[in-house]
């Protein structure tokens, strides 16, 4: 709970001001969980702080609310052949956010030859805060970018902590999308859909 609560006061979550009487007062709790290793031992005890939000009022508490979610109709463009989505727009907008709209492209979104692993206490920390940023906003490119799918798994391992060498696979894997940019989902009809299922060739060296 300490380490979580000083991470939260380190981050700036929140500027403490002073109560009026008209205020709704939104309090707050402790949810807790154990993260286990695969054969079910426990791994560490995990807690976070949040607002209880169900407390406030609409429109006297807040007014519009902001959903992250990139809903698949602002995506998607219909052609003769079917219908394609693609989100070359938010890719964009990542791009600038990270100041990568100018970097080189690569053609792997992870370099092959090395393992992200968790930091030692010798490794270069950085501030999480940009990597929490922009690995959160690459989560939602799953839904027209599956290719990526396991790199932003694997960069999402690590918030808790991310090193200089995490940094690093994250700036890959966005030279990685400016190459790709306009890749996308293409869906035709067709009568007799087939499925296509892929297995991992290297189960047993993953970590």
């Amino acid at each position: 709970m300490s380490e979580e609560f000083n991470a939260l006061l380190k981050n700036g979550t929140w500027v403490l001001v002073p109560h009026e009487s008209h205020q709704n007062l939104v309090g707050c709790k402790w949810i807790f969980r154990i993260k286990r290793h695969a054969d079910g031992s426990i791994q560490r005890h995990k807690a976070r702080l949040v607002a209880k939000g169900y407390n406030q009022r609409p429109g006297i508490d807040f007014g519009d609310t902001f959903n992250p979610v990139v809903k698949p109709v602002t995506i998607r463009v219909k052609t003769s052949t079917g219908i394609f989505l693609s989100q070359h727009h938010y890719v964009r907008k990542l791009l600038q956010l990270a100041h990568m709209d100018g970097a080189k492209e690569v053609t792997t979104p992870m370099a092959t030859a090395s393992h992200l692993v968790k930091s030692s206490n010798n490794a270069q920390a950085i501030d999480p805060t940009e990597y929490h940023q922009l690995v959160g906003g690459l989560q939602y490119l799953n839904l027209t970018k599956p290719d990526v799918a396991f790199s932003v798994n694997k960069l999402s391992q690590f918030m808790h902590c991310p090193s200089n060498s995490h940094w690093q696979a994250r700036k890959r894997l966005l030279r990685y999308l400016k190459s790709t940019i306009n890749f996308g989902i293409h869906i035709t009809p067709q009568s007799h859909p087939v499925f296509h299922a892929y297995s991992d060739a290297d189960w047993a060296g993953d970590p």
